[in-house]
This record gives C-alpha cells, structure tokens and sequence, in this order.
C-alpha cells in the first residue's frame, strides 16, 4: 500500500498535485474534534504526512477490521495520521488503538467522516503527538 499511496495518481489528486476534475464541491471534509465540527481540507492537509512523513506502517498501532488496510504516516512535528481504505463492498466500522483519539478526521470531497467508511473509500485520521 505504501507504493501505492506514494505513487499512485489518486493520492497525488489528493494532495492537490493534479487538480481535481472541476466541479461544484469543495475539497473538504467535515470532523469532529471533541465534539466540534469545522472544516478540514483534505488536499491540503495530507501532504505534511502522506508525501513529506515518514511511513511507518502499522507500527504503534492496531485496526482489527480484516477488510480495512490502514497505515500510519509521521510528520516531522511528531504528530501522525493513519490512512484507512475499505477494500471491502461494504460499509465497516473502522477502530483504530493504541493512538489515543483523533483529534481530526478527514476524507476527500463529500464523504462522511462520521460512522461507517463506505466501500472501497478513504479517511484519514489525525493524532496528536
């Protein structure tokens, strides 16, 4: 997941390396951070882990949910965020220990960032340090 994460042309649309196709819809995201909702862009924001952090895999971290693969990313700042795919065709609840709670939760375009990740979706999740 790591070469495709780092290669692949969806996370480079991601980070806003190759603008998304135009429409009407905002580039973010709306989390929740001990109860408050704000916006969260999510091109913006990924770019201090998943291109200039350091892949560390699954280390510090668990995801029980077999049909998600999730990996963690740490920015320079010692804050890091754990990428998680639903590869499944399935809404699945995603639980990530051992990091404490996300203090941001984030995922491209409209999705929702709360409940269920849909099927074969992305979410990015922010712990403090």
């Amino acid at each position: 997941l790591c070469s495709v994460l780092r290669q692949g042309a969806w996370l480079r649309w991601i980070c806003g390396i190759i603008p998304p196709v135009k429409t009407n819809v905002p580039d973010t995201a709306i989390l929740s951070s001990k109860g408050k909702f704000t916006t969260f862009s999510f091109a913006g924001n990924t770019v201090k882990f998943l291109l200039k952090g350091r892949f560390v895999d699954n280390e510090g971290f668990t995801c029980a949910n077999a049909s998600v693969i999730a990996k963690r990313f740490v920015a320079a700042d010692g804050t890091s965020a754990v990428i998680a795919w639903n590869t499944s065709e399935k809404p699945v609840d995603v639980k990530i220990e051992g990091l404490g709670a996300p203090t941001k939760i984030a995922a491209p375009g409209t999705a929702s960032v709360v409940g269920p990740l849909a099927a074969d979706s992305i979410r990015l999740y922010v712990f403090a340090k």
